[in-house]
């Protein structure tokens, strides 16, 4: 499915896919990996009481 989208995402003009993943999903960002993603950022959160 990747790589469909990959090829969807250039015959349409993109220039990136950008996805976001939680850091506990190891797995996950190993599968994105494989598929030539980068890490390229964090996200930080604050929880308000």
């Amino acid at each position: 499915m990747v790589d469909h989208v990959k090829k969807l995402a250039k015959a349409r003009g993109c220039k990136a896919i950008i996805l976001d993943s939680g850091m506990p999903r190891k797995a996950a960002h190993t599968f994105y990996e494989k598929y030539g993603f980068e890490k390229s950022c964090y996200g930080f959160e604050s929880f308000l009481e």
